[in-house]
């Protein structure tokens, strides 16, 4: 199993923003729909962290940037967080612990967040490689989150990487069930 710390990087001396690596452990197609289930796993401080990703092809749409010389836009949509149990109860502890944060809870049983594919057709995900960033927002400025999440299915690979320090108490209380809905 995979470290989830194997990717960190120190900017400038400082603690490195968590970026968390795993290994994609199944992906799962329901019968007669465009959902498909991803579990990705890690190992992170000798202990199973683990998580699922629900993405549907049809909850997605192109958007076209406006105003510029080239052919440029990006695919808005959403993917869903479900908890896969005590690999991702441990998931939180292990952001909890990084952050500095106290506390314990369980992962919520799922975040529904907003998404936007930076790279990749979110449609595709077997054959392109999906750089993603989720939003957490449920319209309130103090309880809004951003993480980046990397899908690489023919690699076997998913990351969850830290969009900004800033960031890191919203995300955990989205996790722990705390805000609601994105």
């Amino acid at each position: 199993m995979i470290d989830a710390f194997c990717n960190l990087e120190a900017i400038d001396g400082n603690q490195p923003w968590c970026d968390l690596s795993f290994e994609v452990v199944s992906k799962r197609q329901a019968l007669f729909s465009d959902r498909n289930t991803l579990t990705i796993e890690a190992v992170a401080d000798g202990r199973p962290i683990g998580l699922a990703i629900v993405s549907r092809a049809n909850d997605w749409r192109y958007q076209r940037v406006e105003n510029v010389q080239e052919e440029l836009g990006f695919w808005w949509g959403k993917l869903t967080l479900l908890t896969v149990g005590a690999k991702s109860d441990a998931l939180l502890a292990t952001w909890r612990n990084y952050f500095g944060l106290p506390g314990a809870s369980s992962f919520a049983r799922e975040i529904v967040c907003r998404a936007v594919a930076l790279s990749g057709d979110p449609r595709r995900m077997d054959e392109e490689v999906v750089r993603a960033k989720l939003f957490f927002d449920n319209g309130e400025p103090d309880e809004y989150a951003e993480l980046f999440c990397i899908v690489d299915l023919a690699g076997g690979f998913a990351a969850l990487n830290e969009k900004d320090p800033d960031y890191r108490s919203p995300l955990v209380s989205w996790c722990s069930g705390a805000f609601g809905h994105a």
